[in-house]
């Protein structure tokens, strides 16, 4: 996992060829452009990071026994000095931005890579306080960063792996998140890929629910007015391969196995 700040670059953790978790953070003055090394705390891959009020953060990650970690890294660019803190819920594949003097770590996962979170947790760098907070949509793998004093979280997967499209936006607080302008998904498919059944979810409460499911030939596997909620539709006869469900301008594409 890498960080930048006007100062230096920080490229901590990871994992070599042979599969062990490093904890050696290396570091490249982007002034001088010369690299000094440091240690992490605990030894992690797959981390969030992120660089808020003077401060560099690796957060959360895979530590080397495969577990899901809480652990935080945090380096004071001031006085050349690291601490350590915890996260609330031990997670990996977190996304992370800083947004003015907070560093904020959203979504992300178990180890397996098979529970996505909504968990939002949010470190204030000039009280060194912690606060929680929860996105819409648990999401795994999900891009972040800050415009402002907005923080901006998108894409990604709720998983088992089904493929979000939304964007989350939301106005940092002294008390946390205020959501604003997000755009939700209104078609989600799972299983995805699936083999028997799929089921939808539709969150639109408008009148026209018209589905159409279209196979790779543009041609109309299957249709029929769905209702609010979940619905759900047989895929056993249908042949393998790649499929779109279409409601309206919305739609979400899923495999057959």
């Amino acid at each position: 996992m890498w960080c930048c700040n006007r100062f230096d670059c920080h490229f901590a953790g990871g994992e070599d060829l042979l599969g062990n978790v490093k904890n050696t953070v290396d570091i490249l003055n982007t002034n001088t452009y010369t690299w000094t090394t440091a240690t992490l705390s605990q030894a992690r891959k797959n981390s969030g990071a992120c660089s808020a009020g003077g401060k560099i953060f690796i957060a959360g990650g895979i530590d080397s026994l495969g577990q899901a970690s809480k652990r935080v890294d945090i380096y004071d660019l001031s006085t050349g000095t690291w601490s350590i803190d915890s996260l609330s819920q031990a997670r990996t594949f977190l996304s992370a931005a800083g947004v003015g003097t907070k560093a904020i770590f959203a979504g992300g996962s178990d180890a397996n890579t098979s529970v996505s979170s909504k968990r939002v947790d949010i470190y204030d760098a000039v009280s060194g306080t912690w606060t929680i907070d929860s996105l819409a949509t648990a999401r795994t793998f999900a891009a972040a960063t800050s415009v402002n004093n907005k923080f901006i979280i998108g894409g990604g997967t709720t998983l088992p792996f089904n493929i979000l499209t939304s964007i989350e936006m939301y106005t940092v607080s002294s008390v946390g998140l205020e959501e604003n302008n997000t755009t939700t998904d209104e078609i989600t498919v799972y299983p995805n890929p699936a083999q028997d059944l799929i089921s939808f979810e539709i969150n639109s409460n408008e009148n026209n629910n018209s589905i159409e499911i279209y196979n790779s030939l543009g041609q109309i596997q299957w249709s029929q007015v769905a209702k609010q909620g979940m619905n759900t539709v047989s895929i056993v006869s249908w042949p393998r391969g790649i499929y779109i469900l279409r409601n309206g301008n919305r739609q979400q594409r899923f495999v057959k196995n």
